[in-house]
């Protein structure tokens, strides 16, 4: 599936969530693996939660960073692609 700004990104169920160094950790249910989230990823994981559209994350990171718009929505689509495929959320 192509993810565009437009698109829905929800969970997977498949990670489990621990709170880790101001960021997050995510356990892979399936095969163990552990990932580590930074403040950024952690504010686009925790949207994913929320049933979010790419579009509303942009805004999430853009109020808390300061950054050029259109590279942030680059960020996050590869990011959302990478949850994907990772098999923690899925496009709607």
């Amino acid at each position: 599936m192509l993810i565009n700004k437009n698109t829905i990104v929800t969970p997977s169920g498949n990670a489990a969530v621990s709170e880790l160094d101001g960021g997050l950790a995510l356990i892979d249910l399936d095969n163990g693996n552990y990932y580590h989230l930074n403040k950024a990823a952690t504010i686009v994981w925790n949207a994913i939660q929320k049933n979010t559209s790419v579009a509303d994350i942009v805004d999430l990171i853009l109020a808390e960073y300061d950054a050029n718009k259109d590279t942030v929505l680059t960020d996050v689509t590869v990011m959302v692609e990478d949850f994907i495929k990772q098999g923690f959320a899925k496009a709607a």
